[in-house]
């Protein structure tokens, strides 16, 4: 796994991505959940691994996490 994984909204009417928040690797297994996560005509039965953004921190917190 890599170390963060970061959250983005990706705004395709303005051409724009926001970066919403991140989360450590070790954050994202200790509070993983499986979940269908379904869109009509796309992956309706995928699971996926998901994690609440609770569990994540602010971008500008990026240096102060441990790998």
């Amino acid at each position: 796994m890599v170390h963060i994984y970061i959250r983005v909204y990706i705004d395709e009417i303005n051409k724009k991505a926001y970066i919403i928040g991140m989360v450590s690797n070790k954050s994202f297994k200790n509070n993983l959940t499986i979940k269908h996560m379904r869109q009509k005509n796309k992956s309706e039965n995928a699971l996926y691994l998901a994690t609440n953004l609770k569990n994540g921190v602010c971008i500008k917190l990026l240096s102060k996490l441990s790998f």
